[in-house]
């Protein structure tokens, strides 16, 4: 376990599948920006089963300081690069959105991830309406990097996304800032 000021990120397990399940297949938990999905809860459970065995992609829970389960952070090797890594984040607890939660998990997850491996840079990818996740990025010292045009197809129409990315240097010179 990981713990931060305000969270804690620990390792997703095998206890937290119908949690999971039930934030990928509710969109009141998904929010604007993703889709729910639809998906047989046994197919999804043996499918993260696997998943979890593997490591890749590496999922964390996201808890409130009781223990709470309030969201999901991941990370897995880029395409096409050994000194790279993506992440990605839900906040599945809507009343947790806004509150700079998201904010300090990535900054835990950065934090780990450029003290335990040997990569160069850290990566997302957002939806170019998602203001929220792409203010987060910018505040964070990411730097936008490109926009990929209609990548992604999303609520009946074709969706551009942003990449951002922060390379371990521009990081180090963030944190003693």
């Amino acid at each position: 376990m990981i713990k931060g000021k305000n969270i804690n990120l620990r390792p997703m397990t095998a206890e937290d599948l119908e949690l999971f399940y039930m934030w990928n297949t509710t969109q009141e938990h998904m929010g604007l920006y993703m889709n729910a999905e639809l998906i047989y809860k046994d197919l999804f459970i043996e499918e993260m089963k696997k998943v979890l065995r593997t490591n890749s992609p590496f999922y964390m829970i996201i808890e409130d300081k009781e223990g709470m389960p309030i969201g999901v952070i991941d990370y897995f090797n880029s395409i096409s690069s050994k000194v790279s890594i993506d992440f990605g984040i839900l906040i599945a607890v809507s009343s947790n959105r806004g509150k700079g939660i998201g904010s300090e998990a990535i900054s835990i997850l950065i934090n780990y991830l450029f003290n335990t491996k040997s990569i160069m840079r850290i990566q997302f990818m957002t939806r170019s309406d998602n203001e929220s996740m792409n203010f987060l990025g910018k505040k964070l010292g990411f730097k936008l990097e490109g926009t990929l045009r209609k990548y992604s197809f999303d609520y009946g129409e074709y969706r551009d996304l942003n990449l951002f990315g922060i390379t371990r240097d521009d990081w180090c010179k963030k944190k003693f800032k």
